[in-house]
């Protein structure tokens, strides 16, 4: 008799000690195991055949349970999301000695499938995939087509497979797909270069970028120069390269405006019309030197006249200078010059006349200077003495001092006009044109001095604040012509002449270097000429229309604004390609996660 059936007649004889449940359960049994005995069926063979029936019913209710039935829908993302980091973690795991194997990546995806087959899960996988590639989108270069490329098959071999062939199709997946968006851009870019010569706004772009591109890193500079750049001088109109100030935009403007005649013939009347302004600016400076004379000769000679034959007393402070060398120097010379005049000069006997001759002779001395062997530190004594002398001269005689005064007040605009017609002279070439070096050498206190006579004279205190502007602002005009005729490298005639051809390689971003390298060198040269043959007439436009631009800023600085890209714009086309990259190098991680079977 068996276990079960000894139970069975116990609880038969026990039903109070058991319960209801457990009676008829054992009950159940019992009357089955009596009826398999009777079909001839063992107790161990009906064990056996239980077994195989839960084992069965096991493997179907795996097959139709879904481990995500009790699962929120943020749960399944966040598993989802979750599933793109272990699958790299697993991918990357495949490479080192005991990491995952095939066998473990097959029973992963297999017991993901359910997960993977939700909407949430899917959604989280997306989002966890795009967010392992974006640091990868970051790395230098992941902007470029190649860079991209790169990434993404990087990207694909870190994901986790079942074959060497579901491998190298990750990789290949993961390049193309990161390289589909910033390769797009490009294609894009290249193909707008090929339309822009054949309409005016696309021309203007291209003239802006090209002068943007000889502008160099200062382009905006040069551009807002041009906006607001106007010579301080009536009459003189800059062109582009003078208002920029920029070696680039300068040659730029030498090469345009010789290809093209009409710029050329404008550009030389345009140089001397601003010579003329400088000129009648400079020479307009200077006042009427014989009304200023005569002016003069009438506020001081009846000074001087009142002055002549009053007495000089001779004080022990008048004496005492007489005792110096430099005086006693001086009156000899002082008799000399009396003597020329017709006169005599009795120190004994000075007067206000015989004290303006000492006066005259030591100015003489005190101007003479290295010429005459006498040192810097004695010409101060000569002065200092000469200072002296003058002071208790007009005490004594007060219109004296008045009279050198006057002198000394009218004679200002004379000496302004000596100075002005002297660097005239000195800065003007046979032709009638202001020169730059010799005016910068004209522009200093050695012309002062050597119209004034005196040593100690300077620019700034012999003319006015007005007329050292007007000064400076002719030599600033002449500096900037002279750095727009002669900075800069010569930009070839072909940059000018040939710009949709140029414009369409640097869309390309075909290096310079690879332009000329044969034998692209040779190809490139019959693609500028099948270009140039397409697009003559544009090139012709576009030649003219930027060599009259340069001879006008304002209209050289509205081509470039065309032609800007501003970092903005730089920023968001970057973000555009790295953002592509990263979406792309996500590819392999959301193909593998739908893979069923290994492909």
């Amino acid at each position: 008799m068996s276990r079960l059936e000894d139970y069975a007649n116990w609880l038969l004889k026990n039903k109070e000690k058991a319960g209801d449940e457990d009676y008829r359960r054992v009950a159940l049994a019992y009357k089955t195991l009596r009826s398999n005995e009777q079909a001839g069926i063992t107790e161990n063979e009906q064990l056996n055949n239980r077994v195989v029936r839960e084992q069965a019913q096991l493997s179907a209710d795996r097959k139709t349970f879904d481990p995500t039935t009790d699962m929120s829908g943020v749960n399944k993302f966040r598993a989802g999301a979750g599933k793109a980091f272990s699958d790299l973690a697993q991918g990357a795991s495949q490479y080192l000695p005991g990491g995952a194997t095939r066998q473990d990546v097959a029973e992963s995806r297999r017991l993901d499938a359910p997960l993977m087959a939700t909407g949430p899960g899917m959604a989280g996988n997306v989002a966890g995939n795009v967010a392992a590639a974006v640091p990868a989108a970051m790395i230098p270069g992941a902007n470029t087509v190649a860079g991209s490329a790169m990434i993404g098959a990087g990207m694909g071999a870190l994901q986790p497979s079942v074959s060497t062939n579901e491998t190298l199709k990750n990789i290949g997946v993961g390049a193309a797909s990161s390289a589909a968006v910033p390769a797009t851009i490009a294609a894009g870019k290249v193909a707008k270069s090929f339309v822009e010569p054949l309409y005016q706004g696309g021309r203007n772009q291209i003239m802006g970028r090209a002068l943007r591109n000889a502008a160099g890193s200062q382009a905006d500079d040069a551009m807002n120069a041009m906006k607001t750049a106007k010579s301080a001088v009536p009459g003189v109109e800059y062109t582009a390269a003078e208002a920029a100030n920029n070696p680039g935009i300068a040659a730029m403007q030498r090469t345009a405006t010789a290809a093209d005649p009409v710029a050329m013939n404008e550009i030389a009347s345009r140089q001397m019309s601003n010579n003329d302004a400088l000129v009648a600016a400079l020479k307009g400076m200077a006042p009427d030197k014989a009304a200023a004379l005569a002016a003069r000769e009438r506020a001081a000679s009846s000074l001087y006249s009142a002055a002549g034959p009053k007495p000089v007393q001779m004080t022990p402070e008048i004496e005492a200078l007489f005792s110096r060398p430099s005086m006693q120097e001086a009156v000899k010379r002082a008799g000399k010059l009396a003597a020329e005049k017709g006169q005599t000069l009795d120190v004994k006997n000075l007067t206000g006349e015989g004290a303006h001759y000492i006066k005259m002779a030591m100015d003489d001395i005190a101007n003479s200077g290295a010429a005459s062997g006498i040192g810097k530190n004695e010409i101060g004594s000569v002065r200092n003495t000469l200072g002296d002398f003058l002071t208790n001269l007009e005490q004594q005689i007060p219109e004296y001092g008045q009279a050198r005064s006057a002198y000394a007040n009218m004679s200002k605009p004379i000496n302004q006009g000596d100075v002005i017609d002297k660097i005239a002279g000195s800065a003007t070439n046979f032709r009638g044109n202001l020169t730059p070096a010799a005016y910068a050498r004209a522009l200093n206190d050695k012309t002062a001095q050597s119209v004034t006579g005196q040593k100690g004279a300077t620019l700034a205190k012999v003319m006015d604040p007005d007329q050292m502007k007007t000064l400076g602002a002719i030599g600033e005009d002449l500096g900037r012509a002279d750095y727009a005729n002669t900075a800069g490298r010569g930009v070839g005639s072909d940059t000018v002449q040939k710009l949709a051809f140029s414009n369409m390689l640097d869309s390309a971003g075909v290096p310079s270097a690879v332009r000329s390298f044969a034998p692209a060198g040779i190809v490139g040269n019959v693609a500028q000429r099948a270009g140039q043959i397409v697009y003559k007439d544009a090139n012709e436009k576009m030649a003219a229309q930027l060599a009259q631009a340069l001879l006008n800023p304002q209209d050289a600085a509205k081509l470039m604004e065309a032609g800007m890209v501003t970092p903005k714009m730089i920023a968001l086309m970057n973000g555009l390609k790295r953002g592509g990259t990263a979406l792309g190098a996500a590819a392999p991680g959301l193909v593998q996660a739908n893979q069923k079977e290994p492909f």
